[in-house]
This record gives structure tokens, sequence and C-alpha cells, in this order.
């Protein structure tokens, strides 16, 4: 059975996100799982049915609620966070997008994504006041990253507030990534913004 797509319009269907130079308008919005079950409003394929390969999605992180710990509820898609939770900044500093978005924590100023459907592309934009480095991993166990890279700062909040907003992409001609992390040196990091293809 083929994945449902729809010509979505990202600025509505995604708050704050701006289409990407690889995201074409046939994505797919991935809502969390919510009781073991997609939300009525989830347009998503479970894992039972893979997705194809080009496979672009927006993971909907605005539908998380605040302080719930993130792990599993994008399982349906073969997604799983470690050290992740869902806020809504109280520091303006650390302003985002959605009404919600993901913070490295407990540990401060690392995430780790894992991949049961090895994924070909990554693009993601992170709030941090330090430079964040995104590495992509062949296996969940691996230690050597396949790439990796300095997130490219493309603003700051404010004058007044040390934090920058960073945005990067990265990817390979196979899909062949189980696992890709965030992580910045004594820092706290914000993630508003994720886009995989597979």
């Amino acid at each position: 059975m083929s994945i449902m797509v729809k010509d979505y319009n990202l600025r509505k269907e995604c708050p704050g996100v701006h289409p990407l130079h690889w995201v074409n308008h046939q994505y797919t919005l991935v809502s969390p799982l919510r009781d073991g079950l997609p939300s009525e409003r989830d347009l998503s394929t479970p894992l039972s049915k893979l997705p194809q390969p080009s496979t672009e999605i927006c993971l909907a992180l605005g539908e998380l609620h605040c302080f719930e710990t993130v792990d599993t509820q994008f399982q349906h898609w073969g997604i799983q966070f470690v050290n992740a939770i869902a806020l809504q900044p109280s520091n303006p500093a650390f302003g985002a997008d959605s009404a919600v978005a993901l913070m490295g924590a407990p540990k401060s100023g690392w995430l780790e994504i894992h991949f049961q459907i090895p994924i070909r592309q990554i693009e993601a934009q992170v709030m941090s006041p330090r430079t964040t480095i995104l590495s992509m991993y062949g296996s969940p166990a691996a230690e050597q990253a396949i790439l990796q890279t300095e997130m490219t700062l493309v603003g700051t909040r404010s004058p007044e507030h040390p934090v920058k907003q960073f945005r990067s992409e990265l990817s390979r001609p196979q899909a062949d990534i189980n696992k890709v992390t965030f992580y910045t040196f004594d820092g706290q990091l914000v993630i508003n913004q994720l886009f995989f293809k597979f």
C-alpha cells in the first residue's frame, strides 16, 4: 500500500517551517502517537507499511505535550528519541517558532535520534547559545560518525539575547543512516524543526 501524501502548505501545517531546498510539496506530516495510536490529525503511515525511497516527512513537534519525555511518540515511523523532553521555552532567548519544541534533557546539550528504517537526509533548526554539531551514524551502536558538521549560524533572536539560531542539512546518496546526534558543548539546545528523507 502506498503512503498518504498531500500538497500541504508548510507554513499552515508546520508553523514557522520554511520550505527547504530538498523538501518538495509532497511530504508527510507525522503526528505523535497517543495511547499507542496516531492522533486523529495524523496523516502518516504506520511502520508496517514501509515508506518508499525519497519519502519526505516533517515531525509535528508542536503536537507534543509540554514537559513530556519524548522517546517512542514517533515509533510508528521507526523513529525513537534519546534524552529529549518537549517544552515551550519560557526564556524568550529560546523562543521557538512552534508552540512546543524539543530540548536535550535531562543531560544538557545533547539529543539523539534512532531510525529503525534508515534515512538518507536530515534537516533541522536548532536554538543554542553555542555552536551545535550534527552527526550521522550507520548504526545506533556506532561511535564513529559517517558524516558530521557544525550547524550553520543563520541569526540570533535579538542583540540582547546570546542564543543563536542554527540550521543545517546532512545527506547521503544511499539510505544507510540509523542514528543522528545533536551536541553543543556546555550549553542547552532546543530543536524546533525536523525533516527527514528516507
